[in-house]
C-alpha cells in the first residue's frame, strides 16, 4: 500500500532535473549576501515602515510592455492594473493575485512583467487587482477585493471557462481562497488555478521543522518572518480557518491546479502538500518542484534564465486547459 502511494505522488509532484546557469548562481549569490539579510532586518517592521515601502513601490513606474499600455480599470470597486483590452469577452483573460506578504503592492518589473508574458503567450488580456493590503486593511479585506474583481469580470462578459487564475505567495493563498469563496457562492470556476510558491498553512502546524530546517537553503526569505505575517494579516483569527489556511479546506470538486515551488525555499511543503491534499480529494492537478531557485522564481524570469521555461510550462497548461473547456462548450452546442 506504502509503495502504491509513493508511485501515485510522483505522478502529481514532478522534481525537475537542471543544473543552474552561471548568471542564475551569480543571481542566487547576491540575494542569499543582500535581499535575504535585509528582509531578515525588517522582519517587524512598524506600520509607519510598512506604509512608507507602500508608498515608494506604488510611484514605481509601470512599463508599457509588448506593444501595450498598463491601464488603471476600477473592477468591482476595486483598482487594477490591466493589460490588453477588457472590452472583448471573447478573448481568454488572466487573473493574476500578486504577492508581496499581504503588505506590498505588486512590483512591476516582476509581476507585471510576468503576467504580460504569459498573456502574450495566450492572445489574453490580463487583470492585476490592486487589493487592500495589511496592516491598514487587514483579512478579509484583500480577499474581499479579489472576489469582488472575479465577480466583475463575470457581469463584463467574461466566461469562467476563459478565466485563468495566477497567484503567487500571499497571492497563491488568495487564489485558493477565491476558489472557496466561488463554492460557497455557486459561482462558476475558473478554467484552471495555477499557484506559485503559494502560503497555504498559516497555522503553523503542518511540518514547522522542515521550514526550520530549509532556512539555511532559502536564498531569499528568513523563516522567522512568517510568525510576524499572521500578526499583522491576521491577528485575533483562527488561524486554522481555510479562508486563512487553505491547507485545511475542502478540495472536493476545485478546478485543476498547477503548483509551482522551488525546493530550496521555505514554503516548499505548502505547496506539495496542498497539492497531495488536491489529488486525493481527486482534483487534476500536478505540481512541479524546481531545485535551487528563489521563492517565486517565475516572475524572476527577467534576471533567472530558468525561470523563462517555468513561466513557458504556465502558460502551456493555461492553453491546455483553454482549449478544453472550448472543446467542452462546443461539443455541448452540437448535442
Amino acid at each position: 500500500m506504502q509503495a502504491a502511494d509513493t508511485r501515485d505522488n510522483e505522478r502529481v509532484i514532478r522534481h525537475r532535473q537542471l543544473e543552474l546557469s552561471r548568471r542564475s548562481r551569480f543571481v542566487l549569490g547576491m540575494m542569499r549576501a543582500f535581499v535575504r539579510p535585509m528582509l531578515s532586518s525588517s522582519e517587524t517592521p512598524r506600520p509607519k515602515d510598512i506604509a512608507k515601502r507602500q508608498r515608494q513601490m506604488k510611484s514605481m513606474t509601470w512599463p508599457s510592455l509588448r506593444g501595450h499600455t498598463i491601464v488603471s480599470h476600477s473592477l468591482g470597486e476595486v483598482p487594477c492594473h490591466t493589460w490588453g483590452p477588457l472590452d472583448d469577452s471573447d478573448r481568454p483573460i488572466v487573473l493574476w493575485l500578486h504577492g508581496g506578504a499581504f503588505i506590498l503592492p505588486a512590483a512591476p518589473h516582476f509581476h507585471f512583467s510576468a503576467m504580460a508574458k504569459v498573456c502574450h503567450k495566450l492572445g489574453a488580456s490580463g487583470v492585476m487587482p490592486d487589493y487592500r493590503l495589511s496592516p491598514q486593511h487587514r483579512y478579509p479585506a484583500a480577499l474581499d477585493d479579489c472576489e469582488a474583481v472575479y465577480r466583475d469580470l463575470l457581469q463584463r462578459g467574461f466566461s469562467a471557462n476563459k478565466i485563468v487564475l495566477i497567484g503567487d505567495s500571499a497571492g497563491g493563498n488568495l487564489l485558493l481562497g477565491l476558489l472557496q469563496r466561488l463554492r460557497e457562492a455557486q459561482l462558476p470556476y475558473p478554467c484552471c488555478g495555477i499557484p506559485l510558491s503559494p502560503l497555504t498553512d498559516m497555522a503553523r502546524t503542518q511540518n514547522p521543522a522542515r521550514r526550520y530546517l530549509q532556512r539555511i537553503r532559502d536564498p531569499l526569505l528568513p523563516v522567522s518572518s512568517l510568525p510576524h505575517l499572521v500578526d499583522i494579516y491576521c491577528p485575533n483569527q483562527d488561524t486554522s480557518n481555510p479562508e486563512i489556511s487553505p491547507l485545511f479546506m475542502d478540495c472536493r470538486g476545485l478546478p485543476p491546479l498547477f503548483f509551482i515551488a522551488s525546493s530550496s525555499e521555505i514554503l516548499v511543503d505548502d505547496a506539495v502538500e496542498m497539492a497531495q491534499r488536491c489529488h486525493a480529494a481527486e482534483v487534476a492537478v500536478k505540481c512541479d518542484i524546481w531545485p535551487h531557485l528563489p521563492h517565486v522564481f517565475p516572475v524572476f524570469y527577467r534576471i533567472l534564465p530558468e525561470a523563462k521555461e517555468a513561466l513557458r510550462d504556465v502558460a502551456i497548461f493555461a492553453k491546455e486547459h483553454l482549449a478544453a473547456k472550448e472543446q467542452l462548450a462546443a461539443n455541448k452546442q452540437r448535442d
